[in-house]
């Protein structure tokens, strides 16, 4: 069950990463 938490973790963490990174996308391109 470890394991699988830390998955989740991980994957969680990548989750938000890649919404900043589309959030700072679409503000950049929003901005110009």
């Amino acid at each position: 069950s470890t394991h699988i938490q830390l998955q989740a973790e991980v994957l969680n963490q990548k989750g938000k990463l890649a919404a900043k990174a589309i959030a700072n996308c679409v503000f950049i391109k929003g901005t110009r």
